[in-house]
């Protein structure tokens, strides 16, 4: 069958449409995989700073358990190991996932940790059945702060947790000295105080993409 001259040209003009959206569409790739390298590095950057200024770093396996960074062997006696020692194991350039204990870091500073499981426990089905009064506390956080520092995004898709430094608020000092869990409920907001076996606050892939596996990677938010 001959071809009109009209045939042609909108052949031609679906070709090159499909050749713009292509291109487009490789562009927008680029750019996303430069801007996802960049926050890469300014994580590692992050973790690296948090470090060397005493906080307790480490790095975790794909099992969120501490380990050596640079020899991939388990730390079983991590929760005794000072900064220093901490640091000395620490592997940050390969953007494994990382840790930090809670509690009293090496710069004498105090950390805790507020974990907002929105998305609620797993029903039958293995969906998750929500929680909407965490989510009203979450809610409320967000109102009542202008600054999302220390905020991340957990693994598990529409979960949050936020890092606390109460150093400086000697009632909560006090308080978090006379409890003798590593945590406690408040309504449906878990708060997590120190290091132990289920202490810590393992921070999955802050960014790093490292991990297949999980719906959605742990990532810092800043305001």
């Amino acid at each position: 069958m001959t071809m009109t001259l009209a045939d042609r040209l909108s052949t031609r003009n679906a070709f090159g449409l499909i050749k713009i959206a292509a291109e487009r569409k490789s562009a927008a790739l680029a750019e996303k995989a430069a801007e996802d390298k960049k926050r890469v590095g300014q994580t590692l950057s992050l973790i690296n700073e948090l470090s060397e200024n005493k906080f307790m770093i480490f790095n975790v396996d794909a099992s969120k358990k501490p380990i050596d960074g640079f020899t991939g062997q388990l730390l079983n006696n991590w929760i005794n190991l000072s900064a220093t020692e901490l640091f000395n194991s620490l592997e940050v350039s390969h953007g494994a996932g990382f840790g930090i204990n809670l509690g009293l870091q090496g710069n004498k500073k105090r950390i805790l940790s507020l974990d907002f499981d929105v998305c609620g426990d797993k029903g039958a089905d293995g969906k998750r059945l929500g929680c909407p009064q965490t989510l009203a506390l979450l809610n409320e956080y967000r109102a009542g702060t202008d600054r999302l520092h220390g905020m991340y995004s957990s693994s598990t898709a529409g979960n949050f947790n936020v890092l606390v430094d109460y150093t400086l608020n000697a009632e909560i000092c006090a308080m978090v000295d006379a409890h003798s869990g590593n945590k406690f409920n408040v309504a449906h907001l878990e708060i997590l105080l120190r290091d132990s076996t289920n202490g810590n606050d393992v921070q999955g892939d802050w960014e790093t993409r490292i991990t297949a596996n999980i719906s959605q990677f742990r990532t810092v938010l800043r305001a």
